[in-house]
């Protein structure tokens, strides 16, 4: 099973209750916190790593804490072997996949206009012609996009993938040979959202409205 866990910010978590949320948090992660000078991104790492937490008990781990989480040379968050997560955010939603018993990676993104100039390079010849032959040229962009990030996120090697040599077809994405299975989130309209993972896992979606 595959454990999505989503939250909406609007507005600035009121500071009594920033304060609560925030000692929940291990030293290492505060400062990571802290580090963000604007406010939205601070609270939505916040509320991120508050969502792995409740995810932890949602697969029914007692022997794991936000204390055990490293980082690999890639920045890429990680626990052990045995269990995945990872955390995306955009516009007003924080959301936060963890399993088991798959490699997972998550994106979401809010839909606007997109300069497309400023990514030329990052879709195949095929996929751009798919795009701008699309009714909505704007939504498959975004589309193309929360796939090949959340296949990104999966693989974890970061900026070392040129997004470009991600291929995808129907509900499969493909990076050198190796497949990974694409499922959309209907979160919300206004927003584009995709899981990749290694394998074909149940889903469920909740939403959390108190930590």
């Amino acid at each position: 099973m595959i454990e999505i866990l989503y939250t909406i910010l609007q507005k600035p978590i009121p500071p009594k209750l920033f304060r609560e949320y925030f000692e929940q948090l291990p030293t290492i992660l505060k400062n990571k916190t802290l580090r963000y000078r604007k406010w939205k991104d601070k609270h939505s790492h916040l509320l991120g790593k508050l969502l792995l937490k409740k995810g932890l008990q949602k697969i029914n781990e007692t022997s794991i804490t936000l204390d055990d989480i490293k980082y690999d040379k890639y920045a890429r968050p990680y626990f052990n072997n045995e269990i995945d997560f990872n955390i995306s955010h955009s516009g007003k939603y924080i959301i936060c996949a963890i399993s088991r018993e798959t490699k997972l990676g998550i994106d979401i993104e809010l839909k606007k206009g997109i300069n497309f100039a400023h990514f030329k390079t990052e879709m195949t010849k095929k996929q751009w012609a798919e795009i701008f032959a699309s009714e909505n040229p704007n939504l498959m962009f975004l589309k193309y996009w929360t796939i090949k990030e959340s296949v990104s996120k999966a693989i974890g090697l970061g900026l070392e993938i040129p997004l470009s040599e991600i291929f995808i077809d129907n509900n499969i994405a493909s990076y050198r040979n190796k497949k990974w299975y694409i499922t959309e989130l209907n979160i919300d309209k206004e927003y584009s959202s995709h899981l990749a993972t290694e394998n074909k896992i149940d889903k469920k979606i909740v939403k959390i409205d108190k930590f």
